[in-house]
């Protein structure tokens, strides 16, 4: 801005627009890669629970819906030299795009 004057000139008011253009698309940028991290971290919870969902469900009732399989086994929990074993079932469920996997044990009841 010249001494003197009331303004500012035409140069001077298109080099700030074309700064601050450049910064909104640095800003939006950062904004848009993390709402994207956000939205995909959502429907990898809305997945867990749906495949919690299943567990539930094939724990409750017996049966198993396509997610879920079921495999006897047995498992052996150590606590300091102190062994208890105990039979069961594996339950091992794959689900949706994220490819979540979960396995769980359940005891056989005596």
């Amino acid at each position: 801005m010249r001494i003197g004057s009331r303004g500012f000139t035409l140069i001077e008011i298109v080099v700030s627009l074309a700064i601050l253009g450049i910064m909104m698309t640095l800003v939006t940028g950062i904004f848009v890669s993390a709402a994207q991290k956000t939205s995909a971290g959502l429907a990898g919870a809305a997945e867990r629970e749906q495949l919690m969902a299943s567990f539930e469900q094939a724990a409750a009732t017996g049966r198993v819906n396509g997610e879920v399989e079921r495999q006897n086994g047995q498992i052996i929990i150590d606590f300091d030299g102190k062994k208890i074993n105990a039979d069961g079932e594996y339950l091992t469920g794959v689900y949706g795009e994220n490819r979540i996997i979960m396995r769980y044990f359940l005891a056989n009841q005596k």
